[in-house]
């Protein structure tokens, strides 16, 4: 088969072929456009080459009547300028064919044929010194078409073809010439490899034989025959045995052998859906798999480090996306065992105490409760929700009464500094009414901010109370949650009497008053004696 380099070079070659013809169609219309390099030049998705970017380009007849664009001005890429334009000669069509064989040598070789390391050597590289061969940095470059590119980077512009309709037939030549031989090398290739039943690789022969050649009769009979080859029973017989010895694989877990014959049956057919599916099916197994590796090894590290808010999100995304997955099962439970907050069962909230008056506030209504434990249990579930919510209204709004109180007692200091600094400066300039009355005035301004600083402590005071309310409120409603949430009716209904005894011998305990505590005398101090001198 024909080397990669060469293939490349002669598709390369035909992509110079239109760029000459569009130069040719705009030189024909009196246009140059002096500043030709690979990044003006763009494949549409149809394959269709187009010319980018005249903006500097000119009109032979306009230009013609003065020599130099302007004096010391260089216009055009720096890397693709021709020697004349350097030297401020006027550009013409040669001026271009100079840029296209910059280009072209570009293509080939993937390096520029002049360099320098500042503009003034590139320049001087340029007018000077001679490129590499091609046949140097492309040993698979095609005589002809080295020896074509070598005579458009001619120094002197009358050594070059002159126009692009002199240099385009040569051009065509040699691509018909290399397009040609390799053609008739790659069509014997291809009838080789079939006879061989190597169907597959004689297919890519012939695909490669039409993009060089889309016309080639022989070409596409073979390539029809070919793609019967592949349609034949024995060979689809195969196929199927191939991609179900895979499915097979897979399901055992044995995912290398699995690709395998995945894709030993897209050697034999590379168009054949299932198999392609299949390998499709294995790169989405094996970046899951690589992805949940990884996400276990984060969650391994969350737990060596007890942040365990971070593993439980961890734990939870590896279960999405593999379910049965028992290590992130196990990491999930323990996770969720240490975020889960403890809450207080009817025996702990029967022994702790209730925040003062938190009874006498109608948390639990003192009048009688209903017949049946069912029902005074939902009474209490109802009147506990509707006073938490009133305590979160009240808390809510003795914290904003306490925020706005402290930024008040910020003015106020910051109105008493500017009174004091004021009267100082009033006193220095020698202003003693007006500085006495604005430091006096200091005085009046500190006891504004103590009554804030004051109902701003009574304030918080209170919002801390409720607070303690409201925590203890939802203790409450925490043991009730639970008990609902018990499946079997029997000891959900016992769990129901247990509470509503409780909270009765806390409503009993809180109507009889709270105990009275004696209290201690204690001494009273004796007032010093002033020690005489």
């Amino acid at each position: 088969m024909e080397s990669p380099t060469l293939l490349w070079s002669i598709w390369r070659a035909s992509r110079s072929i239109e760029v000459c013809r569009g130069l040719q169609y705009a030189h024909s219309r009196g246009v140059i456009h002096r500043d030709i390099k690979p990044s003006n030049i763009f494949v549409t998705s149809a394959g269709n080459v187009k010319i980018l970017d005249f903006g500097i380009a000119r009109l032979t007849d306009f230009s013609e009547a003065r020599q130099h664009t302007r004096p010391g001005v260089l216009v055009g890429t720096m890397d693709y300028l021709s020697p004349e334009q350097i030297r401020g000669e006027i550009a013409n069509e040669a001026t271009d064919i100079w840029a296209l064989g910059v280009t072209t040598y570009e293509l080939l070789s993937y390096e520029k044929p002049f360099k320098g390391d500042n503009v003034a050597q590139l320049l001087q590289s340029i007018l000077s010194k001679e490129p590499t061969p091609l046949s140097k940095l492309v040993p698979d470059c095609p005589l002809d078409l080295t020896k074509l590119v070598a005579s458009m980077l001619r120094k002197d512009n009358q050594e070059r073809f002159r126009t692009i309709a002199d240099f385009l037939p040569e051009l065509e030549r040699t691509y018909k010439n290399l397009a040609d031989i390799s053609v008739r090398e790659m069509l014997k290739l291809s009838e080789d490899q079939l006879k061989s039943n190597d169907v597959a690789k004689g297919v890519e022969a012939l695909r490669e034989v039409l993009q060089i050649d889309g016309a080639n009769v022989e070409a596409k009979r073979l390539l029809e025959a070919a793609q019967s080859a592949l349609k034949d029973k024995s060979v689809t017989t195969r196929l199927q045995s191939l991609v179900e010895t895979a499915n097979s694989n897979l399901r055992q877990g044995n995912i290398s052998e699995s690709r395998k014959d995945a894709e030993s049956a897209i050697q034999i057919d590379p168009g054949y859906e299932p198999a392609q599916q299949l390998l499709q099916q294995l790169d989405r197994l094996e970046h899951r798999t690589e992805t949940i590796n990884r996400l276990l090894k984060q969650a391994s590290e969350k737990l060596a480090r007890q942040e365990f808010t971070s593993l439980e999100e961890l734990a939870t995304q590896i279960l999405a996306l593999q379910t049965d997955n028992k290590e992130a099962q196990s990491l999930l439970q323990q996770a969720r065992a240490q975020n889960q907050p403890a809450a207080p069962g009817v025996t702990t909230l029967g022994v702790l105490p209730a925040p003062t008056g938190f009874f006498a506030d109608a948390a639990v209504s003192r009048t009688r409760f209903f017949e049946g434990d069912q029902v005074r249990f939902d009474k209490i579930q109802e009147t506990l929700k509707f006073y938490r919510n009133h305590l979160n209204g009240e808390y809510q709004s003795l914290s904003n009464q306490a925020k706005f109180t402290y930024y008040l007692w910020i003015a106020s200091v910051v109105l008493g500094l500017a009174a004091l600094v004021s009267g100082i400066i009033l006193l220095f300039l020698k202003q003693f009414a007006a500085g006495s009355i604005s430091t006096i005035s200091t005085t009046f301004v500190y006891f504004i901010q103590k009554v804030f600083q004051q109902r701003e402590d009574h304030y918080r005071s209170l919002a801390t109370a409720k607070h303690e309310h409201l925590e203890y409120g939802n203790h409450w409603l925490l043991v009730i949650q639970s008990i609902d949430a018990i499946e079997s009716p029997v000891e959900r209904e016992r769990r129901q009497s247990e509470l509503v005894d409780v909270l009765t011998r806390k409503l009993a305990t809180s109507q009889a008053g709270p105990p009275q505590h004696s209290r201690t005398p204690y001494p009273k101090r004796k007032k010093k004696k002033p020690v005489s001198a």
